[in-house]
């Protein structure tokens, strides 16, 4: 004769068997509707030229259209002694730029302001972010160097790294003319990679498109990035182009700097602005590298 299952074991059947058909039961998710942010990106470097902060009402998950822009807003960037006030750009909604003069300077903090109504309520919203713009990693030399893989050669990286600072620095590459934004692939090297501050043969390897071939130009580039920034920067990376592993899955949110002065406001934000400084060196390749 079979024995009636324990209540203990009986639960676990039951419990488990719960699970089985919640899984498979359909949910519908409206995600359209839900409520716009609003998305602020923009950073300073060091380097003299316009400097864009883009401001924009978020897009649904699932939408193809373009973030809505906010014009008429009241942008400006002071470092403690002077206030630069944006313009917007012509034609292009919700884009802000600095004269073309402008550039950042390292050691000195900067204060984002932006003043607009987003809600279309007839008041505007006060919002504000803070950038500190850290000491400058100078690049002395880049040399190409052969690897136990042909296609991927190593770029030996000498230089020096200021000891006033907390190092967190990003190493990007391109070849030729490529173009290149902030959020292509890069490197994170820490203090731990130095001995005391001076970058000395440091490996970093070549992945580039296509291989490398005699003549190339292959440009190195090191950005001395906030811990903050370069958060944002691998999150949005990964909320956008997908996670490493594969199932890690995106943040839930990325992490932002924008904030609201009123303490009250219910206006959610996105977006981050930063400050740093960069410098490159180039060198060009000797030989074959496929």
């Amino acid at each position: 004769m079979k024995k009636f299952p324990d209540s203990k074991n009986f639960c676990k059947v039951l419990l488990l068997s719960l699970l089985i058909i919640s899984c498979t039961e359909r949910i519908e998710i409206n995600t359209s509707e839900a409520t716009p942010r609003l998305s602020v990106f923009g950073y300073i470097t060091n380097y003299q030229g316009y400097h864009y902060i883009k401001i924009t009402y978020t897009a649904g998950y699932f939408t193809s259209d373009a973030p809505e822009g906010i014009s008429n807003a009241l942008v400006s960037i002071s470092d403690g002694e002077n206030r630069f006030y944006l313009t917007e750009v012509p034609d292009s909604a919700g884009v802000y730029r600095t004269s073309e003069d402008f550039f950042g300077i390292q050691g000195k903090t900067y204060t984002l302001d932006i003043s607009l109504d987003f809600d279309k309520d007839g008041q505007n919203e006060e919002y504000q972010a803070i950038g500190y713009m850290p000491y400058i990693t100078v690049v002395d030399s880049v040399v190409l160097s052969p690897s136990l893989m042909p296609m991927l050669p190593n770029l030996l990286l000498y230089g020096l790294v200021p000891d006033i600072q907390s190092n967190h620095l990003a190493l990007y590459l391109k070849k030729n003319s490529d173009k290149q934004t902030i959020f292509d692939y890069f490197i994170i090297l820490t203090d731990s990679y130095f001995e005391g501050y001076i970058i000395n043969g440091y490996e970093f390897p070549c992945f580039v498109r296509d291989g490398i071939e005699k003549g190339d130009t292959i440009t190195f580039k090191v950005s001395s990035f906030s811990r903050e920034f370069t958060h944002f920067i691998s999150n949005a990376r990964s909320e956008v182009g997908g996670s490493n592993p594969i199932f890690g899955g995106p943040p839930v949110d990325v992490e932002t700097n924008i904030r609201p002065l009123d303490k009250n406001s219910e206006i959610k934000t996105a977006g981050f602005f930063g400050a740093f400084p960069w410098d490159e060196k180039y060198t060009i390749a000797e030989r074959d590298f496929k």
